[in-house]
Order: structure tokens, then sequence, then C-alpha cells
């Protein structure tokens, strides 16, 4: 996966437009579902969550031959580096 830009125009108005460009994955929002509910699992903000998330996506992607369950590694990952931040003891 490598980051696409998507470019956003929104009408102001007397027919004129802005444009809007935003770096994200296509996958992006199918995901903010479940990054919203570790949030409100561990008590940790959304992006703080959020930044973990992309960081170990990033990182497992960059040496992925087979790129199937990255999500899921990813996911797992962030909510054990978040648990042990947080002190807390990560339930297997």
């Amino acid at each position: 996966m490598v980051n696409q830009l998507h470019a956003l125009e929104t009408p102001i108005g007397g027919g004129l437009r802005i444009g809007f460009t935003e770096a994200m994955l296509p996958s992006d929002k199918e995901h903010m579902e479940a990054i919203a509910a570790m949030s409100d699992k561990l008590g940790v903000s959304t992006s703080d969550v959020a930044a973990v998330f992309r960081s170990e996506l990033d990182r497992l992607t960059a040496g992925a031959r087979i790129t199937d369950f990255l999500i899921v590694l990813a996911l797992g990952k962030t909510r054990t580096l978040l648990r042990a931040r947080s002190g807390r003891v990560a339930a297997h």
C-alpha cells in the first residue's frame, strides 16, 4: 500500500470551488471505526491511536511480501503498544 493523493473540491458559492488535497490510503476511512473503538476501550485519544496504527502499518508494509493480514497485525501491535504505555497488561 502506498499513500495516494486525493483531491477534494468544495463549492464555496458563486460557482467558485476551493480545492483541497490530503494524503491518505483509500482504506483509511474503513479502519476509523476500529481505531475509534480501540480509542474508547483503552481511553486513549483517537489521534494517538491513529498515529500508532499508521506507524505500525507503515513498518509492516515496508517489509511485507504478503499483505493480506497487515491491518489485523497492525491493529494488534497498536493495542499492545498503547496498553504498555498506559501500564495495562495485555490480555490474550
